[in-house]
């Protein structure tokens, strides 16, 4: 069983690995970086179920680190590489049973979230404690990009089982 550091540094390494990932997404075909999304992102929340919930956050607060235009141009960016495939319908909240009219959502901004949320993380990394870093992680993922996260995956699911993309099998990851 890992203790508390190893979960946080696996957590770390898997947070990282997918804001690379992203980061270089439009060097794949679309096929290609599903496949690669679709490795990586349960991987991602498996690690956030088992981070702490770390220390109490410092009284300054987080700052946004990244900003708006920087989250707008990997949204863009996703949003051109995955073209008429980024626009999907969902329900907002499946256990509303009072409210089953479907939203759009983009594939695109769910993964920008996601990686908005990471990477304030990462780049705080030996700059704040590391608790609040933990902290902002697991909270965010309780609120925001968990939901983005698992939207995403369904999204891809069907965009790689149920669409007419083309993968690449021995490119996974």
């Amino acid at each position: 069983m890992k203790n508390e550091k190893e979960k946080i540094q696996d957590f770390t390494r898997v947070a990282r690995e997918y804001c690379q990932i992203i980061d270089a997404l439009d060097q794949k075909e679309v096929g290609q970086g599903l496949n690669i999304l679709a490795h990586t992102l349960p991987t991602l929340y498996l690690m956030a179920l088992d981070l702490p919930q770390g220390d109490t956050v410092s009284e300054e607060g987080f700052e946004t680190i990244v900003s708006h235009e920087e989250w707008q141009a990997i949204f863009l960016k996703l949003q051109g590489y995955f073209g008429e495939k980024d626009l999907y319908f969902h329900v907002f909240n499946p256990i509303d049973l009072t409210d089953d009219r479907p939203v759009a959502g983009s594939l695109s901004d769910d993964l920008s979230d996601i990686y908005r949320d990471l990477k304030e993380g990462i780049v705080r990394l030996g700059k704040a404690s590391e608790g609040d870093i933990v902290w902002h992680w697991k909270f965010n993922f309780s609120i925001h990009w968990g939901t983005h996260l698992v939207t995403a995956m369904h999204v891809i699911h069907c965009l790689l089982f149920k669409g007419d993309i083309k993968t690449n099998d021995e490119d996974k990851k």
